[in-house]
């Protein structure tokens, strides 16, 4: 092992990725992940122009592994990270949303820690308790958007007919865009082909706000009811 690659790795035992940037955090990643390659060069080469975990992670594995030499379990670690970082944050399933109060508190909590906009699809058992809740995308610091094939694969993991779709606005008020708007009506369609039933779109601000396309007349004024 270099020394360097050594540093690294005891810097990481020592006190994990507190206080690491985007660098040292992906240069970890890659002396466990590649113990053979220049870590340092490569992590530089995906952190350039100020790109972040998210944006790095939001890169197909096919071009991380053309753009930046990684291998590909590397380039598969890398993807994977918004996924670990929602399994983890994801310790509330189970939990009954059997009102518009009750969504926006469970999916507050769960986009808390998210710094760019991100969607998530739950599934709700007919009790209203939540079986599965996934990201569906991660896109920018303004803006996410939909992808119907992921929304249906969610979908098609649960044997669930209820489900709420969440996303953030991290720099803005929960307001929704036009384009919000939009992707609930599209959701709504897409979730309506296989027969599940979309309860609502909350929105959530940097700020801790929540918006419910429900409440605001977007989707039908039904509230959940156990």
């Amino acid at each position: 092992m270099s020394e360097e690659r050594e540093q690294i790795i005891n810097d990481f035992i020592d006190s994990g990725f507190e206080g690491k940037d985007c660098r040292s955090v992906l240069e970890t990643l890659l002396s466990y992940s590649m113990p053979s390659a220049d870590v340092s060069s490569i992590a530089a080469k995906m952190s350039v122009g100020g790109r972040n975990l998210a944006n790095i992670a939001d890169i197909p594995t096919d071009q991380l592994m053309a753009r930046f030499g990684l291998d590909e379990p590397t380039a598969l670690l890398i993807s994977s990270i918004p996924d670990l970082i929602f399994a983890y944050r994801d310790k509330s399933n189970k939990q009954a949303l059997y009102n518009i109060g009750k969504a926006c508190e469970y999916f507050k909590e769960t986009l808390a820690s998210a710094r760019v906009e991100t969607m998530v699809a739950c599934f709700l058992d007919n009790s209203l308790r939540v079986v599965n809740c996934e990201i569906i995308n991660v896109g920018n610091i303004d803006s996410v958007g939909v992808k119907p094939m992921k929304i249906i694969q969610a979908a098609g993991r649960t044997n669930s007919k209820l489900a709420f779709i969440a996303h953030n606005h991290p720099i803005s008020g929960a307001q929704p865009s036009e384009a919000d708007i939009a992707v609930t009506n599209t959701v709504k369609q897409i979730l309506s082909h296989i027969d599940v039933r979309l309860l609502d779109h909350i929105i959530v601000s940097g700020s801790g706000e929540t918006y419910s396309m429900k409440r605001a007349g977007h989707l039908p004024l039904v509230e959940p009811v156990n």
